[in-house]
C-alpha cells in the first residue's frame, strides 16, 4: 500500500473508532524529540532529529499491536493544536525513516519534508512557494512540530513539541529550486493558410481574492494539462515560472491587492 494511502488509513481508523468508542488508551508516555538539521534537497527538505526509543516499532514495543503510520507535522501560522481532528492548514510535513544509530544510544531519524497549504477535507494540498512561506515567517522565531502514529485499536501517540529555529528554515528556502528554470519563452506566432496571425495560449485573470491557483487546460480538448511548463506574468511585470501539477493548476499565487495576471503556456 502507498505510504499516503498508509496513512490516510491510520487517520480514517482512529476516526472510526474514536466516534464508535472502542479507542483504547496505549499508556505510552510522550517522547521528547532533538531537533538535528534542516537542508535543501531536490523536491523536498531534509530533516533530521533524535528520539530516546525507536519510533517505527513504538507501539509492537509497548502494547503488542502494529503501528499504521507516522507522520512529523510543523505549524507554520501558529496554529498548535495538533488534534487528529483538525487540519493545520499551512504546515511543514514528512514521513520518518530511521537513519542511524546515535554513539549514545540513541535513534537518528529523517524526514523528507514539504511546505504546503492542506485542504480542512484533507482531499489536497498545494505546495507553498517562497514568498508565502517567508511571510508566515517572518515574524515568528521558532515553529513547533509534533510526530504522531497511528496504531489499531489506540488513540493516537504524540511526541512532546519540538521547536525548530525560523532563521535555519529560511536559509534553506533561499536555496530550494522549487522548479526546472524555464528561460523566459520567445513567441513567434504562427500563421494560418489564410495569413490570421494566432495569439499566444494566454488567460488573463482579474482576481477577486488574494490568493489563487490557477486551472491550464488543454486548448484543443478543454481537460485539464498536467505536467506542462507555465509562465505567470504578475501586475508589475515579474514573472514566475512553474510547472503544472498532476491535475493541470499552477502554484498559488499571492498578492496583498487586487491585481490582474496573465497565465501563459509554455509548449
Amino acid at each position: 500500500m502507498p505510504r499516503f494511502q498508509r496513512i490516510t488509513l491510520g487517520f480514517t481508523l482512529a476516526i472510526g473508532l474514536l466516534l464508535g468508542g472502542c479507542v483504547r488508551d496505549h499508556g505510552i508516555n510522550p517522547l521528547p524529540l532533538r531537533f538535528q538539521s534542516f537542508s535543501d534537497n531536490t523536491y523536498r527538505y531534509d530533516l533530521r532529529f533524535q528520539a530516546d526509543e525507536d519510533l517505527l516499532s513504538l507501539f509492537e514495543r509497548h502494547t503488542g499491536n502494529g503501528q499504521i503510520g507516522e507522520r512529523l507535522v510543523c505549524a507554520l501560522d501558529g496554529d498548535e493544536n495538533f488534534d487528529l481532528e483538525h487540519v493545520i492548514t499551512y504546515n511543514l510535513s514528512g514521513s520518518p525513516e530511521f537513519e542511524s544509530n546515535a554513539p549514545d544510544g540513541s535513534f537518528n531519524y529523517l524526514a523528507r519534508m514539504s511546505f504546503d497549504k492542506t485542504l480542512p477535507s484533507r482531499s489536497s494540498s498545494t505546495e507553498l512557494t517562497p514568498q508565502t512561506i517567508r511571510r508566515l515567517l517572518e515574524k515568528r522565531t521558532t515553529i513547533p512540530c509534533k510526530l504522531y502514529i497511528t496504531a489499531f485499536p489506540y488513540h493516537a501517540y504524540f511526541t512532546l513539541v519540538m521547536r525548530i529555529p525560523v532563521s535555519v528554515l529560511l536559509a534553506e528556502v533561499e536555496k530550494h529550486d522549487y522548479s526546472p528554470y524555464i528561460a523566459p519563452y520567445v513567441w513567434s506566432a504562427p500563421v494560418l493558410p489564410d495569413s490570421t496571425p494566432l495569439a499566444p495560449f494566454a488567460k488573463q485573470v482579474d482576481a477577486t481574492i488574494y490568493s489563487a491557483r490557477l486551472p491550464i487546460t488543454d486548448p484543443d480538448t478543454g481537460e485539464p494539462a498536467p505536467r506542462v511548463a507555465y509562465v505567470i506574468q504578475r501586475k508589475d511585470g515579474y514573472l514566475e515560472y512553474g510547472t503544472s501539477d498532476a491535475e493541470g493548476y499552477t502554484h498559488e499565487v499571492m498578492s496583498l491587492t487586487r491585481e490582474t495576471i496573465k497565465l501563459y503556456r509554455v509548449d
